[in-house]
């Protein structure tokens, strides 16, 4: 709660005022220090990831106790959905960790095209409680189908997916370093264009 605390006071007084300033001191601080503002959002992350691994048991075991009735629980059927659970938690997860870390790069000062690609690579370690939670349940879920051969097969593949859900992280990290970047020239070239146009104006 308390990190869930401090990232919302965060967000808050991280907004420039509607003159387009930072609102404080301390506003300007936090919006130059790059290295808090990542680690706070792999703090809410975290938090997130490990509602996630507490998730996906839970679920699985709604899943059996629905497909039971029907004789389904230990049939191919609960093997496919119980994997189609696991990527659902991987791929939301993976868009969680994109958004948060473009407002990372978004709201800092400074920030190089080497820094962005830093943020992006250590996206791995997000996913990592929910790929472990997913190898887990999915061999215990092969087992109890009685299909253990199959375990090696669906962990492959949840694997596959979360390099999948790794490189749009990557690619989003870098889609909003490009634009921050154009965002600076395009107010760079409009202050120049500014002060052109006074320095040019003619006199009284």
């Amino acid at each position: 709660m308390a990190a869930q605390r401090s990232w919302s006071m965060l967000r808050r007084t991280a907004k420039p005022s509607h003159h387009g300033q930072p609102l404080s001191s301390n506003v300007r601080h936090h919006r130059a220090t790059v290295s808090d503002l990542v680690a706070l959002a792999n703090r809410k992350l975290t938090l997130a990831a490990e509602e996630r691994v507490r998730a996906i048991p839970a679920e699985l075991k709604a899943m059996k106790a629905e497909l039971a009735p029907k004789g389904l629980a230990k049939s191919g059927a609960a093997l496919k959905r119980g994997q189609a659970l696991c990527v659902r938690h991987i791929k939301e997860h993976g868009e969680a960790v994109a958004t948060e870390y473009k407002w990372a790069v978004g709201q800092a000062l400074t920030a190089s095209q080497s820094w962005a690609n830093e943020v992006a690579a250590g996206a791995a370690a997000q996913f990592e409680p929910l790929l472990t939670a997913a190898r887990l349940h999915l061999t215990k879920l092969a087992a109890f189908t009685g299909r253990p051969d199959l375990s090696d097969r669906l962990v492959s593949e949840i694997e596959s997916e979360v390099r999948v859900a790794e490189e749009r992280v990557k690619l989003a990290v870098q889609a909003a370093f490009a634009e921050r970047s154009r965002g600076l020239l395009r107010s760079l070239l409009a202050t120049a264009g500014g002060l052109l146009g006074r320095l040019t104006r003619p006199g009284p």
